[in-house]
Protein backbone atom coordinates (compact mmCIF):
# COMPACT_ATOMS: atom_id res chain seq x y z
CA UNK A 1 0.00 0.00 0.00
CA UNK A 2 2.88 2.38 0.81
CA UNK A 3 4.11 1.97 -2.77
CA UNK A 4 1.04 3.85 -4.01
CA UNK A 5 1.80 7.01 -1.99
CA UNK A 6 3.16 8.92 -5.04
CA UNK A 7 -0.12 8.31 -6.89
CA UNK A 8 -2.08 9.48 -3.86
CA UNK A 9 -0.08 12.72 -3.75
CA UNK A 10 -0.74 13.30 -7.44
CA UNK A 11 -4.50 12.91 -6.90
CA UNK A 12 -4.34 15.42 -4.04
CA UNK A 13 -3.51 18.01 -6.74
CA UNK A 14 -7.11 17.78 -7.90
CA UNK A 15 -8.64 18.16 -4.47
CA UNK A 16 -10.89 21.17 -3.67
CA UNK A 17 -10.27 23.67 -0.89
CA UNK A 18 -12.00 23.54 2.47
CA UNK A 19 -14.57 26.40 2.50
CA UNK A 20 -13.75 29.25 4.88
CA UNK A 21 -10.54 27.63 6.10
CA UNK A 22 -6.84 28.27 5.66
CA UNK A 23 -6.27 24.51 5.75
CA UNK A 24 -5.65 22.99 2.34
CA UNK A 25 -6.17 19.35 1.37
CA UNK A 26 -2.39 19.03 1.12
CA UNK A 27 -2.21 19.75 4.85
CA UNK A 28 -4.71 17.01 5.67
CA UNK A 29 -2.89 14.40 3.59
CA UNK A 30 0.83 15.20 3.34
CA UNK A 31 1.64 16.35 6.88
CA UNK A 32 -0.17 13.51 8.71
CA UNK A 33 1.61 11.07 6.40
CA UNK A 34 4.90 12.84 7.13
CA UNK A 35 4.38 12.53 10.89
CA UNK A 36 3.50 8.86 10.44
CA UNK A 37 6.69 8.32 8.44
CA UNK A 38 8.77 10.05 11.10
CA UNK A 39 7.18 7.85 13.80
CA UNK A 40 7.63 4.61 11.81
CA UNK A 41 11.25 5.33 10.86
CA UNK A 42 12.39 6.98 14.08
CA UNK A 43 15.28 4.53 14.53
CA UNK A 44 15.93 4.04 10.83
CA UNK A 45 16.89 6.30 7.97
CA UNK A 46 13.94 7.20 5.75
CA UNK A 47 16.16 9.08 3.27
CA UNK A 48 18.70 6.50 2.20
CA UNK A 49 19.78 8.46 -0.87
CA UNK A 50 22.31 11.15 -0.01
CA UNK A 51 21.15 13.47 -2.80
CA UNK A 52 17.66 13.66 -1.29
CA UNK A 53 19.16 14.19 2.16
CA UNK A 54 21.05 17.16 0.73
CA UNK A 55 17.87 18.74 -0.65
CA UNK A 56 16.03 18.23 2.65
CA UNK A 57 18.98 19.63 4.60
CA UNK A 58 19.07 22.81 2.52
CA UNK A 59 15.32 23.40 2.92
CA UNK A 60 15.71 22.80 6.68
CA UNK A 61 18.53 25.35 6.89
CA UNK A 62 16.42 27.91 5.01
CA UNK A 63 13.59 27.41 7.51
CA UNK A 64 16.00 27.56 10.46
CA UNK A 65 17.68 30.79 9.33
CA UNK A 66 14.29 32.27 8.47
CA UNK A 67 13.20 31.56 12.03
CA UNK A 68 16.37 33.16 13.44
CA UNK A 69 15.82 36.20 11.21
CA UNK A 70 12.18 36.49 12.28
CA UNK A 71 13.20 36.49 15.94
CA UNK A 72 16.01 39.01 15.34
CA UNK A 73 13.79 41.41 13.36
CA UNK A 74 10.76 41.23 15.66
CA UNK A 75 11.30 44.82 16.82
CA UNK A 76 10.92 46.03 13.20
CA UNK A 77 8.34 43.47 12.06
CA UNK A 78 6.26 42.15 14.98
CA UNK A 79 5.28 38.50 14.87
CA UNK A 80 2.70 37.78 12.20
CA UNK A 81 1.63 34.21 12.97
CA UNK A 82 -0.28 33.76 9.71
CA UNK A 83 2.68 34.96 7.66
CA UNK A 84 5.17 32.84 9.60
CA UNK A 85 3.08 29.67 9.27
CA UNK A 86 2.52 30.33 5.56
CA UNK A 87 6.26 30.79 4.97
CA UNK A 88 7.16 27.65 6.93
CA UNK A 89 4.45 25.70 5.12
CA UNK A 90 5.79 26.64 1.67
CA UNK A 91 9.31 25.54 2.65
CA UNK A 92 8.36 22.46 4.69
CA UNK A 93 6.03 20.93 2.08
CA UNK A 94 8.95 19.79 -0.17
CA UNK A 95 10.57 18.12 2.86
CA UNK A 96 7.36 16.28 3.72
CA UNK A 97 6.76 15.15 0.13
CA UNK A 98 10.32 13.85 -0.29
CA UNK A 99 10.12 11.87 2.96
CA UNK A 100 6.66 10.42 2.26
CA UNK A 101 7.48 9.32 -1.29
CA UNK A 102 10.86 7.88 -0.22
CA UNK A 103 9.21 5.93 2.57
CA UNK A 104 6.88 4.31 0.05
CA UNK A 105 9.48 3.27 -2.53
CA UNK A 106 12.72 2.74 -0.58
CA UNK A 107 12.53 -1.05 -0.95
CA UNK A 108 11.08 -1.14 -4.47
CA UNK A 109 12.94 -2.63 -7.38
CA UNK A 110 14.06 -0.43 -10.25
CA UNK A 111 11.47 -1.82 -12.66
CA UNK A 112 8.58 -1.13 -10.27
CA UNK A 113 9.91 2.38 -9.51
CA UNK A 114 10.00 3.19 -13.22
CA UNK A 115 6.47 1.86 -13.69
CA UNK A 116 5.28 3.92 -10.71
CA UNK A 117 6.98 6.99 -12.16
CA UNK A 118 5.18 6.58 -15.48
CA UNK A 119 1.85 6.01 -13.69
CA UNK A 120 2.41 9.19 -11.66
CA UNK A 121 3.18 11.09 -14.85
CA UNK A 122 0.05 9.73 -16.51
CA UNK A 123 -2.06 10.73 -13.49
CA UNK A 124 -0.72 14.28 -13.54
CA UNK A 125 -1.20 14.64 -17.30
CA UNK A 126 -4.76 13.31 -17.01
CA UNK A 127 -5.52 15.88 -14.31
CA UNK A 128 -4.14 18.69 -16.47
CA UNK A 129 -6.16 17.53 -19.49
CA UNK A 130 -9.30 17.59 -17.34
CA UNK A 131 -8.50 21.09 -16.06
CA UNK A 132 -7.87 22.34 -19.61
CA UNK A 133 -11.21 20.97 -20.85
CA UNK A 134 -13.03 22.62 -17.94
CA UNK A 135 -11.36 25.97 -18.73
CA UNK A 136 -12.39 25.71 -22.39
CA UNK A 137 -15.97 24.92 -21.35
CA UNK A 138 -15.86 27.98 -19.10
CA UNK A 139 -14.77 30.21 -21.99
CA UNK A 140 -17.30 28.95 -24.53
CA UNK A 141 -20.30 28.52 -22.23
CA UNK A 142 -19.60 30.75 -19.24
CA UNK A 143 -20.24 27.83 -16.88
CA UNK A 144 -17.57 27.71 -14.19
CA UNK A 145 -19.27 26.68 -10.94
CA UNK A 146 -16.88 23.74 -10.54
CA UNK A 147 -13.92 26.10 -10.05
CA UNK A 148 -15.64 27.67 -7.04
CA UNK A 149 -14.61 24.61 -5.04
CA UNK A 150 -10.93 25.33 -5.74
CA UNK A 151 -10.92 29.06 -4.95
CA UNK A 152 -9.64 30.30 -1.60
CA UNK A 153 -12.75 31.63 0.16
CA UNK A 154 -10.84 33.21 3.07
CA UNK A 155 -10.25 36.36 1.01
CA UNK A 156 -12.84 38.75 -0.40
CA UNK A 157 -11.01 38.90 -3.75
CA UNK A 158 -8.19 36.48 -4.49
CA UNK A 159 -5.61 36.48 -7.26
CA UNK A 160 -7.39 33.87 -9.39
CA UNK A 161 -10.72 35.77 -9.39
CA UNK A 162 -9.02 39.10 -10.05
CA UNK A 163 -7.07 37.63 -12.97
CA UNK A 164 -10.18 35.94 -14.40
CA UNK A 165 -11.97 39.29 -14.55
CA UNK A 166 -9.24 40.36 -16.99
CA UNK A 167 -9.51 37.22 -19.09
CA UNK A 168 -6.69 35.24 -17.46
CA UNK A 169 -7.91 31.79 -16.45
CA UNK A 170 -6.16 29.86 -13.68
CA UNK A 171 -8.47 26.85 -13.50
CA UNK A 172 -8.00 24.99 -10.21
CA UNK A 173 -4.81 26.88 -9.39
CA UNK A 174 -4.40 29.79 -7.00
CA UNK A 175 -3.06 32.21 -9.61
CA UNK A 176 -2.03 32.35 -13.30
CA UNK A 177 1.65 31.88 -12.43
CA UNK A 178 0.96 28.51 -10.80
CA UNK A 179 -1.19 27.50 -13.78
CA UNK A 180 1.77 28.32 -16.04
CA UNK A 181 4.11 26.25 -13.87
CA UNK A 182 1.74 23.28 -13.95
CA UNK A 183 1.24 23.50 -17.73
CA UNK A 184 5.00 23.69 -18.28
CA UNK A 185 5.69 20.67 -16.07
CA UNK A 186 2.93 18.74 -17.82
CA UNK A 187 4.38 19.57 -21.25
CA UNK A 188 7.85 18.47 -20.16
CA UNK A 189 6.40 15.22 -18.83
CA UNK A 190 4.64 14.49 -22.13
CA UNK A 191 7.92 14.68 -24.01
CA UNK A 192 9.63 12.61 -21.31
CA UNK A 193 7.03 9.91 -22.00
CA UNK A 194 7.78 10.08 -25.72
CA UNK A 195 11.51 9.75 -25.07
CA UNK A 196 10.92 6.90 -22.64
CA UNK A 197 8.82 4.87 -25.07
CA UNK A 198 10.66 6.10 -28.19
CA UNK A 199 7.31 6.58 -29.91
CA UNK A 200 4.25 8.80 -29.76
CA UNK A 201 1.05 7.47 -28.20
CA UNK A 202 -2.47 8.84 -28.60
CA UNK A 203 -2.37 9.88 -24.93
CA UNK A 204 0.66 12.08 -25.66
CA UNK A 205 -1.11 13.81 -28.54
CA UNK A 206 -4.26 14.43 -26.48
CA UNK A 207 -2.18 15.82 -23.64
CA UNK A 208 -0.18 18.05 -25.92
CA UNK A 209 -3.30 19.40 -27.63
CA UNK A 210 -5.02 20.35 -24.36
CA UNK A 211 -2.36 21.10 -21.71
CA UNK A 212 -0.84 24.17 -23.45
CA UNK A 213 -4.26 25.83 -23.23
CA UNK A 214 -3.75 26.12 -19.46
CA UNK A 215 -0.51 28.03 -19.92
CA UNK A 216 -1.75 30.20 -22.77
CA UNK A 217 -5.15 31.08 -21.31
CA UNK A 218 -3.55 32.00 -17.99
CA UNK A 219 -1.21 34.35 -19.90
CA UNK A 220 1.60 33.08 -17.73
CA UNK A 221 5.05 34.15 -18.87
CA UNK A 222 6.36 31.14 -16.97
CA UNK A 223 4.76 29.11 -19.75
CA UNK A 224 4.80 30.93 -23.06
CA UNK A 225 8.15 32.72 -22.66
CA UNK A 226 10.24 30.07 -20.87
CA UNK A 227 8.72 26.68 -21.71
CA UNK A 228 8.92 26.62 -25.57
CA UNK A 229 12.69 27.25 -25.95
CA UNK A 230 13.51 24.77 -23.18
CA UNK A 231 11.23 22.16 -24.77
CA UNK A 232 13.11 22.52 -28.07
CA UNK A 233 16.45 22.10 -26.29
CA UNK A 234 15.12 19.04 -24.49
CA UNK A 235 13.84 17.51 -27.74
CA UNK A 236 17.15 17.97 -29.54
CA UNK A 237 19.27 16.59 -26.69
CA UNK A 238 19.99 12.86 -26.61
CA UNK A 239 17.34 11.83 -29.14
CA UNK A 240 17.64 9.85 -32.37
CA UNK A 241 17.75 12.23 -35.34
CA UNK A 242 14.48 10.97 -36.82
CA UNK A 243 12.70 11.53 -33.51
CA UNK A 244 14.24 15.01 -33.19
CA UNK A 245 12.77 16.06 -36.53
CA UNK A 246 9.34 14.57 -35.83
CA UNK A 247 9.03 15.99 -32.32
CA UNK A 248 10.38 19.42 -33.26
CA UNK A 249 7.93 19.66 -36.17
CA UNK A 250 5.08 18.44 -33.95
CA UNK A 251 5.99 20.92 -31.24
CA UNK A 252 6.33 23.96 -33.50
CA UNK A 253 3.20 23.30 -35.56
CA UNK A 254 0.88 22.35 -32.72
CA UNK A 255 2.10 25.05 -30.36
CA UNK A 256 1.97 27.66 -33.11
CA UNK A 257 -1.55 26.61 -34.13
CA UNK A 258 -2.86 26.58 -30.56
CA UNK A 259 -1.23 29.92 -29.87
CA UNK A 260 -2.71 31.49 -33.02
CA UNK A 261 -6.22 30.12 -32.48
CA UNK A 262 -6.19 31.26 -28.87
CA UNK A 263 -4.98 34.79 -29.55
CA UNK A 264 -7.40 35.51 -32.42
CA UNK A 265 -10.37 33.98 -30.58
CA UNK A 266 -12.94 36.79 -30.15
CA UNK A 267 -14.49 34.97 -27.17
CA UNK A 268 -11.32 35.45 -25.12
CA UNK A 269 -10.74 38.97 -23.83
CA UNK A 270 -7.37 38.02 -22.35
CA UNK A 271 -5.67 37.81 -25.75
CA UNK A 272 -4.61 41.46 -25.48
CA UNK A 273 -2.17 40.50 -22.71
CA UNK A 274 -0.34 38.15 -25.07
CA UNK A 275 -0.57 40.42 -28.12
CA UNK A 276 1.25 43.22 -26.37
CA UNK A 277 4.36 41.05 -26.04
CA UNK A 278 4.57 40.50 -29.79
CA UNK A 279 3.34 43.81 -31.22
CA UNK A 280 4.51 47.39 -30.98
CA UNK A 281 1.14 48.45 -29.56
CA UNK A 282 1.30 47.98 -25.80
CA UNK A 283 -1.28 48.64 -23.13
CA UNK A 284 1.07 50.75 -21.01
CA UNK A 285 3.28 53.26 -22.78
CA UNK A 286 5.87 52.92 -19.99
CA UNK A 287 6.41 49.32 -21.08
CA UNK A 288 8.05 50.25 -24.39
CA UNK A 289 11.35 49.08 -23.06
CA UNK A 290 11.57 45.42 -24.12
CA UNK A 291 13.04 44.16 -20.85
CA UNK A 292 10.41 45.94 -18.80
CA UNK A 293 7.67 44.73 -21.12
CA UNK A 294 8.61 41.05 -20.97
CA UNK A 295 9.18 41.11 -17.21
CA UNK A 296 6.12 43.25 -16.39
CA UNK A 297 8.26 45.87 -14.71
CA UNK A 298 10.20 43.44 -12.51
CA UNK A 299 13.43 44.61 -14.14
CA UNK A 300 14.69 47.76 -15.87
CA UNK A 301 12.66 50.16 -13.73
CA UNK A 302 13.12 52.22 -10.57
CA UNK A 303 11.01 49.75 -8.59
CA UNK A 304 12.63 46.67 -10.11
CA UNK A 305 13.61 43.53 -8.24
CA UNK A 306 17.25 44.54 -8.54
CA UNK A 307 16.62 47.95 -6.98
CA UNK A 308 14.60 46.45 -4.12
CA UNK A 309 17.23 43.78 -3.49
CA UNK A 310 20.07 46.32 -3.37
CA UNK A 311 18.19 48.49 -0.86
CA UNK A 312 17.34 45.45 1.27
CA UNK A 313 20.94 44.19 1.23
CA UNK A 314 22.27 47.63 2.19
CA UNK A 315 19.97 47.83 5.27
CA UNK A 316 19.46 44.25 6.45
CA UNK A 317 22.02 42.05 4.66
CA UNK A 318 22.20 39.20 7.19
CA UNK A 319 18.63 38.76 8.42
CA UNK A 320 16.43 40.42 5.82
CA UNK A 321 12.95 41.13 7.16
CA UNK A 322 12.20 37.65 8.45
CA UNK A 323 9.09 35.58 7.85
CA UNK A 324 6.83 38.12 9.58
CA UNK A 325 7.18 40.60 6.73
CA UNK A 326 4.03 41.48 4.86
CA UNK A 327 3.16 44.23 2.47
CA UNK A 328 2.28 47.57 4.07
CA UNK A 329 3.29 46.69 7.65
CA UNK A 330 6.35 48.46 9.02
CA UNK A 331 7.72 48.58 5.52
CA UNK A 332 9.94 51.51 4.59
CA UNK A 333 12.21 49.63 2.20
CA UNK A 334 10.11 47.60 -0.24
CA UNK A 335 6.73 48.56 -1.64
CA UNK A 336 4.64 45.89 -3.28
CA UNK A 337 4.74 42.11 -3.18
CA UNK A 338 7.89 40.14 -3.98
CA UNK A 339 7.22 38.62 -7.41
CA UNK A 340 10.61 36.94 -7.41
CA UNK A 341 11.95 33.80 -5.73
CA UNK A 342 15.36 35.32 -5.05
CA UNK A 343 13.93 38.47 -3.50
CA UNK A 344 11.70 36.25 -1.36
CA UNK A 345 14.79 34.48 0.02
CA UNK A 346 16.42 37.84 0.77
CA UNK A 347 13.31 38.95 2.65
CA UNK A 348 13.02 35.70 4.64
CA UNK A 349 16.67 35.52 5.69
CA UNK A 350 18.96 37.97 3.93
CA UNK A 351 22.02 36.90 1.96
CA UNK A 352 22.41 33.56 3.84
CA UNK A 353 19.00 32.33 2.68
CA UNK A 354 19.61 33.56 -0.88
CA UNK A 355 22.89 31.62 -0.93
CA UNK A 356 21.12 28.53 0.41
CA UNK A 357 18.43 28.77 -2.29
CA UNK A 358 21.07 29.08 -5.02
CA UNK A 359 22.87 26.13 -3.41
CA UNK A 360 19.62 24.14 -3.65
CA UNK A 361 19.37 24.77 -7.38
CA UNK A 362 23.06 23.99 -7.83
CA UNK A 363 22.61 20.71 -5.91
CA UNK A 364 19.81 19.69 -8.28
CA UNK A 365 21.98 20.58 -11.28
CA UNK A 366 24.82 18.56 -9.77
CA UNK A 367 22.59 15.54 -9.13
CA UNK A 368 21.64 15.56 -12.81
CA UNK A 369 25.27 15.95 -13.85
CA UNK A 370 26.74 13.08 -11.81
CA UNK A 371 24.05 10.66 -13.04
CA UNK A 372 24.36 11.48 -16.74
CA UNK A 373 26.43 8.32 -17.28
CA UNK A 374 24.05 5.92 -15.54
CA UNK A 375 20.71 7.57 -16.36
CA UNK A 376 20.97 9.85 -19.42
CA UNK A 377 17.19 10.03 -19.89
CA UNK A 378 16.39 10.91 -16.28
CA UNK A 379 19.38 13.21 -15.76
CA UNK A 380 18.57 15.29 -18.85
CA UNK A 381 14.98 15.66 -17.66
CA UNK A 382 16.08 16.72 -14.17
CA UNK A 383 18.53 19.18 -15.70
CA UNK A 384 15.93 20.86 -17.91
CA UNK A 385 13.21 21.21 -15.24
CA UNK A 386 15.76 22.55 -12.74
CA UNK A 387 16.85 25.13 -15.28
CA UNK A 388 13.18 25.95 -15.81
CA UNK A 389 12.74 26.56 -12.05
CA UNK A 390 15.85 28.77 -12.10
CA UNK A 391 14.34 30.94 -14.85
CA UNK A 392 10.73 30.89 -13.64
CA UNK A 393 11.86 32.08 -10.20
CA UNK A 394 12.48 35.49 -11.75
CA UNK A 395 8.72 35.85 -12.21
CA UNK A 396 7.54 34.70 -8.78
CA UNK A 397 8.47 32.27 -6.00
CA UNK A 398 7.83 28.76 -7.34
CA UNK A 399 7.52 26.68 -4.18
CA UNK A 400 4.78 28.60 -2.31
CA UNK A 401 2.53 27.33 -5.14
CA UNK A 402 1.22 24.32 -3.21
CA UNK A 403 -0.32 22.23 -5.97
CA UNK A 404 2.73 22.67 -8.19
CA UNK A 405 5.14 22.01 -5.30
CA UNK A 406 3.34 18.78 -4.45
CA UNK A 407 3.57 17.46 -8.02
CA UNK A 408 7.08 18.79 -8.67
CA UNK A 409 8.75 17.19 -5.66
CA UNK A 410 6.85 13.92 -6.12
CA UNK A 411 8.36 13.82 -9.61
CA UNK A 412 11.81 14.86 -8.35
CA UNK A 413 11.85 12.21 -5.62
CA UNK A 414 10.84 9.40 -7.97
CA UNK A 415 13.38 10.61 -10.50
CA UNK A 416 16.26 10.65 -8.01
CA UNK A 417 15.31 7.18 -6.74
CA UNK A 418 15.42 5.82 -10.29
CA UNK A 419 18.81 7.40 -10.95
CA UNK A 420 20.22 6.15 -7.63
CA UNK A 421 19.00 2.59 -8.25
CA UNK A 422 20.47 2.61 -11.76
CA UNK A 423 23.77 3.90 -10.38
CA UNK A 424 23.77 1.15 -7.76
CA UNK A 425 23.12 -1.51 -10.39
CA UNK A 426 25.91 -0.11 -12.55
CA UNK A 427 28.38 0.01 -9.66
CA UNK A 428 27.51 -3.51 -8.50
CA UNK A 429 27.87 -4.79 -12.03
CA UNK A 430 31.25 -3.08 -12.37
CA UNK A 431 32.45 -4.49 -9.04
CA UNK A 432 31.35 -7.96 -10.13
CA UNK A 433 33.18 -7.73 -13.45
CA UNK A 434 36.37 -6.59 -11.74
CA UNK A 435 36.51 -9.94 -9.91
CA UNK A 436 35.80 -12.05 -12.99
CA UNK A 437 38.61 -13.73 -14.94
CA UNK A 438 39.14 -12.01 -18.29
CA UNK A 439 41.07 -14.01 -20.94
CA UNK A 440 44.15 -12.30 -22.32
CA UNK A 441 42.80 -12.38 -25.87
CA UNK A 442 39.89 -10.09 -24.81
CA UNK A 443 42.32 -7.25 -24.19
CA UNK A 444 44.90 -8.07 -26.86
CA UNK A 445 42.82 -7.45 -29.94
CA UNK A 446 43.04 -11.16 -30.94
CA UNK A 447 39.86 -12.96 -32.03
CA UNK A 448 37.82 -14.03 -29.02
CA UNK A 449 37.98 -17.78 -29.64
CA UNK A 450 37.73 -18.61 -25.95
CA UNK A 451 34.11 -17.44 -25.51
CA UNK A 452 32.03 -20.07 -23.75
CA UNK A 453 35.05 -22.12 -22.55
CA UNK A 454 34.91 -20.95 -18.95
Amino acid sequence: MYKLLPLLLMFVNFSPVIPGSYIRPQHLVVYPLFLYVVFMTFKNLVLRIKELRTIVLIFSLIIFWGGVSTFWMKSVYPYNITGILSAIDSLALPIAVICVVSFGINNCQLTFTKELFIKSINTYIFILITVSILILIQIFTGISWWFDYFIDSTREINVAESAMSMGRYSGIYAQPFEAGLAASLGTFLIFYRIKYYQKIHLFDIIGYVFIPFIGILSVSKAFFLICPPLILIYLIHNNPRWLQHILSFLFLTLFGLLFFLTVVNPLWNGSIFIQRYFTSEVVDESANDSIQRYTSGRYASDSSVKAKALVLISKYPIFGFGMSWRQGVGNDVIDGAFDNAYLQMLIYGGIPNLVLYLLLLWAMFYIAYIHRKYSPLESSFLLIITFYIFLAGNGAPCFPQHKFTLAFFTIITLLVHIMAKQREIHNNSWSHHRNVYVPESWNSGMPRTDLGKR
